[in-house]
């Protein structure tokens, strides 16, 4: 039913995305594979996410628009009323397994601006941390994500970062985004051979509880801003180590360019673009 309504000649598509079990990347993957509709059907579709994990009800519907611009044409919208709801990509007649990274990074700037406010916290953000193309970035994701991938003990993750930048002299600062209150903490404490440092996150997981899955809420928008931002400055810094994770992956795609270490791998089952392209290149630690 869906491919059929797809396939409707000479309409603009409002497709609205709606799981609240799928994280803020995640969704940016059903928003890269409804670009490449886009372009390849030469339609303009209009995104609505409105997953109560990342809208905010003094925001509005669509989370979407918090943080990223859609670049259309200027002519009216047709069809106004149309509307596809779809809980998970696999629900489209197109996916993204033909993409590289730089594909998919040419991709999205097509199709989306990263909203000027948001820009403007993360110049600000980097130049007040120094961040830049000697930091090194780390991305440690724990809660729940040890149903994708296998847990790696903090512990562990901090013992390869440290033996990392022994044998990197060229790395002067490090970069740490993580979820895990704890982890974000020890990397502070334990990492002394340069300096650490990381954002003011609105919210953490002080235990195993994910931090994204907890509803319609005032204050998604600024727990969905905080991702966006680690993912960005991530996407800054000139090597990245990181556990499997949509977030961190999406940093590849803001930067292609940038040299990965993994501390894991997904499982199977659950190996997704980009991390598929992602595990051609990278390192395993």
């Amino acid at each position: 039913m869906i491919a059929r309504q797809f396939s409707d000649a000479d309409v603009d598509v409002q497709v609205e995305f709606t799981n609240a079990r799928i994280g803020f990347f995640a969704q940016m993957n059903f928003c890269l594979n409804v670009a490449y509709y886009a372009e390849m059907t030469g339609r303009r579709v209009f995104i609505t996410l409105s997953s109560a994990n990342y809208r905010d009800p003094e925001h509005g519907p669509n989370w979407l628009h918090y943080f990223f611009e859609e670049l259309h044409s200027s002519r009216p919208r047709k069809n106004r009323d149309k509307r596809i709801r779809i809980r998970d990509c696999c629900q489209l007649p197109f996916n993204t397994d033909a993409f590289s990274l730089q594909s998919a990074h040419d991709l999205f700037f097509r199709h989306f601006a990263i909203r000027p406010d948001i820009t403007a916290a993360l110049k600000y953000e980097a130049e007040r941390m120094g961040v830049d193309d000697s930091t090194l970035g780390v991305h440690y994701r724990g809660t729940d994500k040890y149903l994708e991938a296998e847990r790696v003990a903090r512990s562990t993750a901090i013992a390869k970062i440290r033996s990392l930048l022994q044998g990197d002299p060229s790395v002067g600062k490090v970069f740490v985004a993580s979820e895990d209150a704890i982890f974000v903490r020890m990397m502070h404490a334990e990492i002394a051979t340069v300096p650490v440092v990381s954002l003011s996150d609105a919210v953490r997981s002080e235990d195993d509880s994910p931090v994204h899955l907890s509803g319609l809420r005032p204050g998604n928008r600024a727990m969905g801003r905080d991702a966006l931002l680690n993912c960005l400055m991530l996407a800054r810094c000139g090597r990245l180590v990181r556990t499997t994770s949509f977030l961190s992956a999406w940093s590849v795609i803001f930067n292609p360019a940038i040299r990965v270490s993994m501390l894991n791998q997904p499982r199977p089952e659950c190996l997704w673009f980009p991390e598929t392209r992602i595990l051609e290149e990278a390192a395993l630690l």
